[in-house]
Parts: structure tokens; sequence; C-alpha cells
């Protein structure tokens, strides 16, 4: 209360007013008991104490008869039907009658700030009352949370196809939704969380909410539905009867699944995220080129998959057979791997560089009754070896058959020397080799030992062989450096003749005689 009430205006220097804006100051600032004031030009504001009532709710409690509200108490609340109410100042004080709708509503207004949210802690709570349009609810209830706004408008489709309230909630005038709703604020993504699905759900009910989910989705035309890890709903990822069912949908739909799951019979398989892509069909069938993912780029675009476990050197005690540095990409059908390529083929006491070789695996054989992952192509990383249809190609090319054969073909390079070895392999002892080597000389070798050579002028000698062919005098003569046996025909002389000992001369015919 002011003492001089001048009136002037704004900006007065005159000391009645300054006396009496002290004054005022003090009742704002000060005051316990009253939550307004009134300044020196009669307007009416608010103390710092009332300020603080309106923004600091007290715990509700239940609506009752003979609930006292104070002129001081306008941040006491009470809770009807699940919605919190906070007293009216022009009401206040009273005590309430016990009969709530009809009587008692119209001291009461539903807690709410300036943007009129009204702050709900259910489903149930939000369908109890019947919101303004403009309104706005803020629902607190775990995984279901979010902020629904109240809209006009028919919507009795919508909440007919949203049966678990995820998206669009009636209201209690309106059960049907036909003339208004509360609608959820979301981005397009939708979370199965909003429709019940939660870590305290059993995995069944779960799926239950997922395929809800789904349902409304495809009702809205498409988009992209988020499964959370802690919201199992029993998904096995190598059987596809557990997956999300599209069954009926037509719209294009994404499900980013990243709830606990297992695999190949481990209950855990760890934190994953899943995404299983429906395209709508068309006629005739498949003409898209839908159900992918694609990464654009200015510059260098790429796709990058590490393994970053930490494993102890070769050779420690705490290594196990299990330690591998596997980092894969998976082509599957239903739910089975048919390839894989990645890295990390070996597992054991290795080294880093023979756990992180690349590889290219097969899932089965049927003929040669082969079933898992079958290494088909593997670069070794320490030395650069390659192999075929082998695990740890032991030279820098082998050729393997398919796993559960013995057969192999080898081709080895030799870095110093220049030479090139291609042997074929049998596994049955017998092991045959054509070796170039580095003065550009072919041999073909037996078990080790030379058979037959070609000559860098292209000269071909067999060091066991029956026959040589035929040539002139002049032209046998000319063959150069011939093992010791070597038999030709000659021409000139109409018979045979052999090379009694190595060297370029000493022709002799079957008498012996040197021709």
């Amino acid at each position: 209360m002011t003492a001089y009430n001048t009136g002037n205006p704004i900006g007065s220097t005159d000391p009645r007013d300054l006396s009496d804006n002290a004054q005022n100051f003090d009742q704002a600032v000060n005051q316990r008991n009253a939550p307004t004031w009134t300044d020196r030009l009669g307007v009416t504001r608010k103390t710092v104490f009332g300020a603080f009532q309106e923004i600091t709710y007290k715990t509700p409690v239940a609506y009752s008869t003979g609930l006292s509200f104070l002129t001081t108490e306008a941040n006491k609340t009470v809770e009807e039907a699940g919605v919190v109410y906070a007293p009216l100042n022009s009401a206040l004080p009273f005590t309430t009658s016990g009969t709530f709708a009809g009587d008692d509503d119209a001291r009461f207004y539903p807690v709410q700030d300036k943007n009129n949210v009204i702050r709900v802690t259910s489903i149930a709570a939000m369908e109890a009352y019947s919101a303004p349009v403009g309104y706005v609810f803020s629902l607190n209830d775990g995984g279901r949370s979010g902020t629904f706004d109240v809209v006009a408008g028919d919507f009795s489709t919508e909440l007919a196809a949203d049966t678990l309230n995820g998206i669009y909630v009636g209201q209690a005038n309106d059960p049907t939704a036909a003339t208004k709703v509360a609608k959820r604020r979301y981005d397009g993504v939708i979370s199965a969380l909003w429709f019940g699905a939660g870590g305290a759900e059993t995995e069944a009910n779960n799926r239950t909410f997922l395929q809800s989910t789904i349902a409304l989705l495809d009702f809205l035309g498409g988009g992209t539905c988020v499964m959370p890890y802690e919201a199992p709903y029993g998904l096995e990822n190598d059987d596809a009867t557990t997956f999300p069912d599209f069954t009926g949908v037509t719209s294009d739909l994404l499900v980013i699944d990243r709830s606990e799951a297992s695999a190949n019979g481990v209950e855990k398989a760890g934190f994953q995220e899943r995404r299983f892509s429906h395209t709508a069909q068309t006629d005739p069938v498949g003409q898209h080129n839908g159900n992918g993912l694609r990464q654009f780029g200015d510059w260098a675009p790429y796709f990058w998959s590490e393994n970053t476990a930490q494993y102890a050197a070769k050779g420690d005690g705490s290594r196990t057979a299990a330690d591998n540095r596997r980092s894969s990409i998976f082509f599957a059908t239903n739910g089975v791997a048919n390839w894989r390529v990645g890295q990390g083929n070996f597992s054991g006491d290795l080294s880093e560089a023979e756990m992180s070789a690349f590889v290219i695996a097969v899932n089965g054989i049927p003929d040669l009754s082969i079933t898992g992952l079958a290494s088909a192509f593997v670069i070794n990383k320490d030395n650069g070896n390659i192999g075929f249809n082998v695990a740890d190609p032991g030279l820098p090319y082998l050729f393997a058959m398919r796993p559960g054969q013995t057969n192999a073909f080898k081709v080895q390079g030799d870095s110093d020397g220049g030479s090139l070895r291609i042997i074929l392999d049998k596994g049955d002892g017998n092991e045959n080799e054509v070796l170039v080597d580095s003065a550009g000389e072919t041999r073909f070798i037996h078990n080790g030992e030379t058979v037959a050579r070609i000559t860098a002028a292209g000269t071909l000698t067999s060091i066991k062989s029956i026959g040589g062919g035929a040539f002139t005098t002049t032209e046998r003569n000319a063959l150069g450096v011939l093992p010791a046996g070597v038999m030709v025909f000659d021409t000139t002389l109409s018979k045979p003749i052999w090379k009694p000992v190595t060297g370029t001369a000493s022709w002799v015919d079957a008498t012996g005689a040197t021709v």
C-alpha cells in the first residue's frame, strides 16, 4: 500500500513518489503472506512470493471432501481422474465440496503453463479429459511419453486404426474423435515404445506392439519404425520366421531394430542394428530397386567395418582358440548366410596379421556334406600369400580343391631368382611341377627330378624318353647340348642315331660308329 498516490506519470522525481516506490519495492520483494501488491499507479502485480507459488506446484493429493485452499495456497494441487489441477486465484480461499464435476471444477484449472500445456501421466488421463483445440498434453509415462496437440478435424478413421493410441488419443466428450483428437508430435520416425513396448513386457507382447506399429505405419502410407534395445521380441538372427511380419503390408516401410536378440543358439547376440526394409511391389512384380542402402558423397564415400577388440600377443597364455580379428559383410537368404566377405579366417595362437587375412567364404557345399562357412579365397596379410579353398595359404599362390578334397594346384613365384613354379598335387605321393627359371629355361619335374626341358632357344629335350624326332644331319648337329641317350632319326642318312655322351657332338648309329 502506498501513502501518497500522486498519480504522477512514470519518471517522476517527486519525493512522495520516491517514498511510494520504496514501499512498493519492499512489498514486492519481502512480502510472505500476499501473492500480489498494488503499485503507485493502481496496477496489481505479483509479489516474488506469489510468482514463486505459481511456478512451483506442490505434490498433488487425491481430490476429496473438505480440502482447504487458503489465499496463500495457490500452489496446492489435487488429482482427479488422472488429471492434476491447481486452484484459480480468483476462487481462493475455499474448501472442496466433494463433488468435482459441476461443483468444484469451476474452482480449478488443469496444471498448465502459458502455452496451455496439460501435464498427465497416462493415456487414460488424456482420454478422460476434454481439452480445447490448441491445448497441449505433456505425457510423462515412460516409453510412451511425448507431446500431443489437440487438433480439430475428423480423426475417426485414424483413431480406429491406432487401437493402442501410440499417436492418436480421443477425448472424453468425443471418444470417436470425429471432431478433435490429441495427436502426438513426431518427425516421421515412430517408436514401438509409444504403443506399449518395453523391457517390462514379455517378448510376445513386444512383438504385438511392433506389429501394431507396422500396421499403423502401413495405414499412414509408410515410414520408419524403431524397435529399441530394451524391447526384445524374440528375434533370432538365423530364423526368418522370427523377423517382423510384413504380410498384407502395401506401403514402403523400414523397421530399424536395435532390440536384444539371439543368434546361433546364443541367447544374447550383443548390440546390433538390423534394418528390415519392405518395398511395396509393382505390377509386374519387382519393377523397382528398393530395399537398399546407398551412400552418396562428393568425395570418397566409404563403408568402414572394424574389429576394435584388443588381444594379447601371440604366444601369450591368455590367448584362446576364439581370438580373432573377424569383421565381415554377409550375404544371406532367410536368415542363413550364403557368403562372407571380410577379414579374419583363423583362430588360436596366430599373429595379428594372420588373424587379419582377407577372406571370401561360402556357406555349405551339400554334395560334400559340408556345412558352415568354408574359405573360398584368402589373402594372408603378413606375407601376401593368396589361396583358393584353403584357410592358410602356405605358398604365394595356392589353389586347392573344394573342402574335403586333397587335390591342389599351386603357383609359386621366387622373388629372388625370378623363377615361377606351377605344381600339380593329387595328394597321392606324386607331384608334378613345371618350372620356368630366371634364364628362361622351362623344366618338367616329377617328384623333384627333371624329366624334360625346353631351352631358352626353344629346344625340347627329354631326360627320360624313347624318341627325339626326325632331323637332317645339319639340323641334328645344330641341336646344341643334349643329354646322353637322346635318339633322333637322321633323314639324310635314313637311319636312327644316338647321343652317346652329353654334349654338342658325338652321334653314333646302331653299330656304334660315329656319324
